[in-house]
């Protein structure tokens, strides 16, 4: 670990909500993939449609109800962040 310490979902959520943000909610944005099948076809659709009813769907589907960076049931398929080498953690709070 080198002193390196990364930190999860939850230890950011905390720590705003800690200094007086009343709220804040967490989009896992990803990637459309490049493979070609029944599934390439349905996250393409997916992406068409507005994020809270994409967030919806994939809610319904998600794995796991572990909180972490890459949470399932807020992922969100769009085409924008095919061109970067990772895909997106987006965390929106509000106050």
């Amino acid at each position: 670990m080198n002193g390196e310490k990364e930190y999860r979902l939850k230890d950011w959520q905390k720590a705003f909500l800690n200094v007086g943000f009343r709220s804040c909610f967490h989009y896992h944005i990803a990637r459309l993939p490049k493979m070609k099948g029944v599934g390439s076809i349905v996250k393409n659709l997916i992406s068409y449609m507005p994020i809270r009813l994409q967030t919806f769907i994939t809610s319904l589907f998600a794995r796991d109800g572990n909180m972490n960076n890459l949470e399932q049931s807020h992922k969100i398929y769009s085409k924008l962040v095919n061109n970067f080498p990772k895909e997106i953690s987006l965390l929106i709070v509000w106050k």
